[in-house]
């Protein structure tokens, strides 16, 4: 079957579109699936980048955007903000995407959330991936298991930010300053990955952080004194010795 970028226009009460591997679709190279109710989603599809999918008409008019079980390998930088000037949620789950470019998210002025998951290939996050995202309230990066690297400043000066989550990845280090400039954070977790130290320096300037959760990490090292998170309430860990949750209260 071929489809062209004609085919799905106008589809005013479509929300989503599925189409699932074993349906051998020939793509127009300029095929894009929009909905006019601010719903742009892509399901199933075998190897494809961002530009096969959307081509490079603007949608301003999309402001959910899913991308589920496709074999995209990577997320050029500034792409979706120029293609997708005012979507508010983004969702990457179960493709292959083996790199985010720095900039990939960058300046995508009225974004809320954004959630990258169950990805088996991607093994970094690199600095300023979402340089410039003022709304972006929450990040949810869980079960990426080959997720190892958060470069410094890949959060950087996220101004709305409240929660960040990033559990059940593969980290092992967590970089001095990797969240600097995050006046609002309140909620950060770092639950199941392989982290084996933690340095305070790491948190440093997160001045309303009140809870950092680090459980289910393999954690032997715990350096600083966490002075600089004056708001900070508690740090809940995993003692493997003892077989044991630790809470740290800071009140």
């Amino acid at each position: 079957v071929k489809i062209n970028r004609y085919a799905m226009r106008n589809l005013s009460s479509l929300d989503s579109l599925r189409l699932t591997p074993k349906d051998k679709f020939d793509l127009d190279s300029e095929f894009s699936f929009v909905n006019s109710k601010g719903f742009a989603g892509f399901y199933g599809f075998g190897a494809l980048s961002l530009s096969n999918i959307f081509g490079t008409e603007q949608r301003a008019h999309v402001v959910t955007l899913k991308i589920i079980g496709n074999e995209i390998s990577r997320i050029e930088a500034k792409y979706l903000s120029q293609m997708f000037p005012f979507v508010k949620s983004i969702q990457l789950t179960s493709n292959k995407i083996g790199s985010i470019e720095s900039y990939a998210f960058s300046f995508m002025k009225t974004v809320e959330h954004i959630q990258i998951s169950y990805d088996k290939h991607l093994s970094m996050l690199k600095s300023y991936t979402f340089l410039g995202l003022d709304n972006l309230s929450y990040i949810t990066i869980i079960s990426n298991q080959q997720l190892e690297i958060i470069e410094k400043n890949a959060f950087f000066d996220l101004k709305s930010i409240k929660k960040i989550v990033l559990a059940s990845n593969a980290l092992k280090v967590i970089e001095a300053e990797s969240f600097s400039k995050l006046p609002l954070l309140n909620y950060l977790s770092l639950n199941a990955n392989q982290l084996k130290s933690i340095n305070d320096s790491s948190f440093v300037g997160l001045s309303s952080l009140k809870e950092l959760n680090l459980l289910n990490n393999p954690i032997e090292e715990f350096n600083g004194s966490f002075e600089s998170l004056e708001s900070l309430i508690s740090i809940e860990l995993f003692d493997f010795k003892t077989d044991s949750i630790i809470t740290k209260s800071f009140l």
